[in-house]
């Protein structure tokens, strides 16, 4: 009786010890914060333009999903859509999510990106994403903040490599010294005649002079600037247009020019008026991007471990678990494995494991790149000497440029040894290759 007394002690004492290294820490009370939803009614809220545009006969939509529902919705049509988004995001995209949201904008589309560079709103200090770089980068833009006019295309390659400082951790950096900085009233001025300026005379902006604005939106391609719609006092860029295949995307360097209380001020909603009337076609939508600010109708950790259900079960399985510590048989006979058979597979499984442990990454990708120059050669009648063959890539019509553009930046990659992703190599090997043995395929 003794030991099981002992026994219970010592299985009481290490569950409070888990307990307390795993339970987390009992957060501060805070007060809620406004986000850039169609359904929140503060401040940075887009409710009064969800209701604006619904009274206006304008066809709205709460997007709660990921960008792949763009396609899968049957109420969504192929183009003539606008996409309301703001940056940085509460839930980061996933790659595959902007790959597609990309492809969407290429069809027809347009984007306005509300980027959280100059104003900093609340809601932007906790956000989990990485600042609106990531989307900028799929789309095939960056914001930069030099005084040059173009980057070389290493630097842009760089640029793409080297991580991504959010705008978060930026504000982060200022810790107490935030809440003493002081908003500044500043009024944006068109640069020139354009349809998105008309009738507007000045738009309504709140900035902080803490912090450093981009000036330019430059392509990653190829050194191209973007359209400047809008400018600042000190006539610096603060509103761009720029071009994806067929559609449009509109980043702003601030993230309240429409919520509740800034959409009524001087032509702040002449703007958006403007913006709808050149974006929208027949059956489009405004699409207000809510999922990844937290309002979805994806799976909610927070319900899932609010449920009373999971509570029952853990204090049921904890249970069950005392009982087996203290019970009279607490103690299992070991299991006699049956020794497996060797076969052919495992043979196989054996030595494809030794090469996986002992090629190098880089050589395994100049492999990977070899035998698709190869193939491509094989495909054109050209000599098998593995040498690259970008030439007939970027004559084939049914490879994009983004595409070739990847396969390069990879390529020239392995010379400066950086870090790649060799899963990610090989997929985007595969796709190509099946776009080149296509059938009734006109090659130049």
């Amino acid at each position: 009786m003794k030991d099981r007394l002992i026994t219970l002690g010592s299985a009481l004492a290490a569950l409070i010890l888990v307990i307390v290294l795993l339970a987390p820490p009992p957060a501060p009370p805070s007060k809620e914060v406004s986000i850039p939803t169609s359904t929140n009614s503060g401040r940075y809220g887009l409710l009064g333009l969800k209701r604006w545009l619904d009274a206006s006969g304008v066809a709205t939509m709460s997007l709660q999903s990921r960008y792949d529902t763009l396609f899968s919705d049957e109420t969504i049509t192929a183009s003539g859509n606008l996409l309301i988004t703001s940056a940085p995001a509460l839930e980061p995209a996933r790659d595959q999510e902007l790959e597609r949201l990309w492809y969407w904008l290429s069809q027809g589309n347009d984007v306005l990106l509300l980027s959280a560079n100059s104003d900093a709103p609340q809601w932007s200090q906790s956000a989990q994403g990485s600042g609106n770089s990531s989307v900028l980068r799929q789309l095939g833009y960056q914001l930069l903040v030099e005084s040059n006019d173009y980057t070389t295309e290493e630097e842009q390659q760089d640029a793409q490599e080297e991580p991504q400082t959010s705008l978060a951790e930026d504000l982060r950096r200022l810790g107490d010294q935030l809440e003493e900085l002081k908003y500044q009233q500043i009024t944006l001025t068109p640069l020139r005649a354009h349809p998105l300026t008309r009738d507007v005379n000045g738009i309504s902006a709140r900035t902080l002079p803490a912090v450093e604005p981009p000036t330019r939106l430059l392509g990653l391609d190829w050194p191209r600037n973007a359209l400047v719609i809008l400018r600042d006092a000190d006539a610096r860029a603060a509103m761009w247009e720029a071009r994806v295949g067929q559609g449009r995307l509109w980043v702003s360097r601030f993230a309240d020019l429409f919520g509740n209380v800034s959409l009524g001020q001087q032509d702040n909603a002449r703007l958006m008026a403007n913006i709808i009337r050149s974006s929208i076609q027949p059956g489009g939508k405004v699409i207000f991007d809510d999922m990844h600010f937290g309002v979805t109708n994806l799976y909610n950790p927070e319900a899932f471990f609010g449920d009373s259900r999971l509570h029952n079960t853990l204090w049921f399985i904890l249970g069950f678990w005392l009982l087996y510590v203290v019970g009279y048989a607490n103690r299992f006979m070991p299991v006699n494995n049956k020794r497996p058979k060797v076969q052919n597979v495992d043979f196989a499984c054996a030595v494809g494991g030794y090469f996986a442990r002992r090629l190098m990454p880089k050589s395994a990708a100049m492999a990977l790149f070899e035998h698709f120059f190869n193939d491509v050669r094989a495909y054109y009648q050209k000599p098998l000497n593995g040498e690259p063959v970008w030439d007939l890539l970027e004559r084939n019509p049914r490879i994009t440029p983004k595409s070739i553009t990847q396969l390069q930046g990879i390529y020239f990659a392995l010379e400066r040894k950086k870090r790649f992703n060799l899963v990610k190599l090989r997929n985007q090997l595969n796709y190509v290759r099946k776009q080149i043995t296509v059938r009734n395929q006109i090659t130049l």
